[in-house]
């Protein structure tokens, strides 16, 4: 028996929503698709309302965004009974700070997988003693957000000084925290999809024409031992449906680095360079999982 499943988003007439729509309706899943604007609460009922109407009844809730809705997310959450299926599990736990890089970086290490050496902290710090702990160049990595707006190669201390005074207005607004990564010498690293207890594929992006851009995709493979490792990466992370991202210290397979495990990502690229209709692998996985 299938799973019924409902899945949240910001926008339920987006592209990856309606994907997924398809996806289910081409295999015979009923899915549902919920924006977060369509959720009420009212105290009369202590009802969670969708469109005006009692939601219904799902075995899965799958939560695929929730940066800007953890609000609607914890109404929702808080009424679920306790075998309801939640995905990811670090939305169950409704702590947002789980799905930000810093607490990536402490749980995996605590877990023993390796990762790059990161501080975190103030700007005060990271500009007076953390910065003493690091060669150049190095990273900067904002604890929220993605890697294209967030992260920052810095080549020397000059670079660091104009670097940090922008990042120090943006760390008082409240909009980011930011910590300090170690760089690692590379000319490709890996996106890992997974999804549960299985890796679906693995994706290289390699450094082309431009030496300081990642721009050439293909579909490759990794050692099982790394693929394993990917998949504990996601758990430890409390994220079922993950990018995880792996480097190669000097490019030695056997020196691997997970320096990011990605919710729900964008997974385009991954589709056009693997062929693998990553949304329909997401509804079977949905469909078939179990608590």
């Amino acid at each position: 028996m299938k799973n019924k499943i409902v899945v949240f988003g910001g926008n339920r007439k987006g592209g990856k929503m309606l994907e997924l729509k398809a996806a289910a309706e081409k295999l015979g899943v009923e899915l549902d698709l919920v924006s977060y604007n369509q959720i009420s609460f009212e105290t009369e009922s202590g009802e969670v309302l969708i469109d005006g109407q009692k939601m219904k009844d799902y075995d899965v809730y799958f939560f695929r965004s929730t940066k800007k809705y953890w609000e609607e997310v914890n109404l929702i959450t808080d009424k679920l009974d306790e075998n309801k299926i939640i995905v990811d599990p670090l939305v169950k736990k409704g702590r947002p700070s789980d799905a930000c890089k810093a607490h990536q970086m402490l749980v995996l290490s605590q877990a023993g997988l390796p990762v790059p050496k990161t501080i975190y902290g103030g700007w005060k710090y990271l500009e007076k003693e953390a910065v003493k702990r690091f060669e150049f160049p190095l990273i900067i990595k904002g604890s929220r957000g993605d890697r294209r707006r967030q992260v920052f190669k810095i080549y020397g201390e000059t670079d660091f000084e104009t670097r940090l005074e922008t990042l120090k207005l943006l760390e008082k607004s409240g909009e980011n925290k930011y910590m300090l990564q170690e760089y690692i010498v590379n000319t490709e690293d890996f996106r890992v999809m997974v999804l549960g207890d299985r890796v679906l594929g693995v994706m290289r992006r390699a450094i082309g024409d431009n030496p300081r851009l990642k721009n050439r995709f293909e579909k490759t493979d990794l050692p099982e031992e790394i693929k394993k490792m990917a998949v504990e990466a996601a758990k430890t992370c409390g994220i079922m449906i993950a990018g995880v991202d792996v480097v190669f210290r000097n490019d030695d397979i056997t020196k691997p680095l997970f320096f990011e495990v990605n919710k729900t990502p964008n997974y385009d690229r991954f589709v056009e360079v693997t062929k693998i209709n990553v949304a329909e692998e997401v509804v079977k996985f949905l469909g078939e999982v179990k608590r």
